[in-house]
């Protein structure tokens, strides 16, 4: 079985002075098989806010009652939604770089 992921982060990537104290990563999850099925109800909820069938949809700039038109639709998409998120005082930056 084949799957297709889609990845997006929230929050500013920097450490230094950033102004979010977190980062956040979220994966959607898509059989590849229902990829398609899943891109045209996305199609379709773009279509009902008048935006450009590539245009992401940007949870920050969806209004309250757009959201929950959203999620109706989405709900009953066969997808899996999994999240990373990490308070980025307790981590150091400097731990991940390959060192010589």
């Amino acid at each position: 079985m084949e799957f297709n992921c889609y990845i997006e982060e929230s929050g500013d990537p920097g450490f230094v002075n950033s102004p979010s104290e977190a980062m956040v990563f979220t994966g959607v999850i898509v059989k590849k098989e229902d990829d398609r099925d899943v891109a045209n109800v996305m199609k379709d909820i773009k279509s009902v806010f008048n935006w450009e069938p590539n245009k992401a949809i940007r949870w920050r700039n969806l209004s309250h009652d757009k959201k929950r038109f959203a999620l109706s639709k989405m709900k009953e998409l066969p997808i899996v939604f999994s999240n990373v998120v990490f308070h980025k005082a307790y981590f150091d930056p400097t731990s991940y770089l390959l060192k010589e």
